[in-house]
């Protein structure tokens, strides 16, 4: 079976002086990442719409980030693939 996209918005929030993941929104499409991730933007330091390709255990092998707003850590792909 092909792997299949799927898409959420990762909300972050500061903690002690840095900004982490907190909520994840699971979305139906690339479009809606975008725009719910803009959204929240204002009430929260950072969110990334993201699309996630896992494999067939499930497995996250791709990420990408479709938009990130705010202080989204450089590195925050790449913590989900060590995952």
């Amino acid at each position: 079976m092909p792997d299949m996209p799927t898409y959420w918005v990762q909300v972050f929030e500061r903690a002690e002086g840095r900004v982490v993941p907190s909520r994840r929104i699971p979305v139906s499409g690339q479009a809606e990442a975008r725009a719910t991730a803009a959204a929240m933007f204002p009430t929260v330091p950072a969110a990334a719409a993201l699309c996630l390709v896992s494999d067939d255990d499930g497995r996250i092998c791709t990420t990408t980030i479709i938009a990130a707003f705010g202080d989204v850590p450089h590195d925050y792909p790449e913590t989900l693939l060590q995952a």
